[in-house]
């Protein structure tokens, strides 16, 4: 009687689904890319900020009359 499972037909098994699973990986890979592509492309067309902007300083608040007290 000879054994279903034996060592040499487990590894083709294996094999046969690392094949499977890294195909499926590529192809999710693909997509993956695909979108980040579109992604980067409509972000290209956004202007970038202007870099010459001016910074205002930060306002310090006015102290009333009553803080005066104090």
């Amino acid at each position: 009687m000879k054994k279903i499972l034996s060592e040499r037909n487990l590894v083709v098994v294996l094999f046969i689904a690392a094949l499977i699973i890294f195909s499926f990986a590529q192809e999710d890979a693909r997509k993956a890319e695909k979108l980040s592509r579109e992604a980067a492309a409509e972000s290209s067309f956004f202007p970038a900020p202007n870099q010459d902007a001016q910074v205002l300083p930060v306002v310090q608040p006015v102290e009333t009359s009553s803080e005066k007290l104090r």
